[in-house]
């Protein structure tokens, strides 16, 4: 585990550090370790949590199970009447309408996941080029980013953004329309998946097309 992010995003401004009370390890009774039962959301401390209070409060149904830094609105767990007008709910969430400036969200196939704003798989990714690879460069190197130098394999419409900030995105497969219409107004995000060529060889044809690359280029 990488602990200086964890103590980035434990932050009382992020996520707290409530939520990794269910991967803390205790002796039980019988002398075998066992897991410490979860915090419940509502003695749970950080922005994240207090958030995910007010959501509570307003009638969603949060799944937090399994979540250190995260929860997720999932449209199939609602309530009828808030279930019948989610397609709203997604909206508001793509324009941040009401998400507080601290946290980041991102929605999927009729879910909303709600996370700490420095988290999200692009930031995800940001963070990791300037840890291994500006760390090898012995110092900072603002010629190194997502763009010059990263690429991605992806295909849901949570990873759009994540796909816009890199070097090239390669789809081995598209759910979605939106992912479809991303490909095809972007040179940058490119499908492999064909009728002759799907799953793991879609996969494959991803790989070898990023060593191409690199070998071309020579930049990494």
């Amino acid at each position: 585990e990488d602990l200086l992010w964890r103590n980035e995003i434990s932050n009382v401004d992020c996520a707290g550090t409530d939520g990794y009370s269910i991967l803390a390890p205790r002796a039980g009774s019988d002398g075998f370790s066992t897991l410490t039962p979860p915090i419940p959301i509502d003695q749970r401390s950080g922005k994240l949590w207090a958030y995910a209070r007010s959501m509570q409060k307003k009638g969603f149904f949060l799944d937090s199970s399994g979540y250190s830094t995260a929860f997720r609105i999932n449209r199939k767990h609602q309530e009828d009447d808030i279930a019948s007008t989610f397609d709203e709910f997604l909206e508001q969430c793509n324009n941040r309408e009401g998400v507080p400036e601290e946290l980041g969200c991102s929605t999927n196939l009729g879910c909303v996941d709600f996370y700490p704003k420095m988290s999200g798989k692009k930031n995800v990714c940001d963070y990791l080029i300037r840890k291994f690879i500006k760390t090898c460069s012995n110092g900072e190197d603002e010629s190194i980013t997502l763009k010059s130098h990263a690429y991605c394999l992806c295909d849901d419409d949570n990873d759009v953004e994540m796909a816009l900030a890199c070097r090239t995105a390669y789809l081995p497969s598209v759910t979605s329309e939106s992912m479809r219409r991303l490909a095809s107004e972007s040179k940058n995000v490119i499908v492999t998946e064909t009728e002759e060529r799907k799953e793991s060889l879609a996969t494959e044809a991803a790989l070898e097309m990023i060593l191409n690359d690199i070998f071309k280029s020579n930049s990494i």
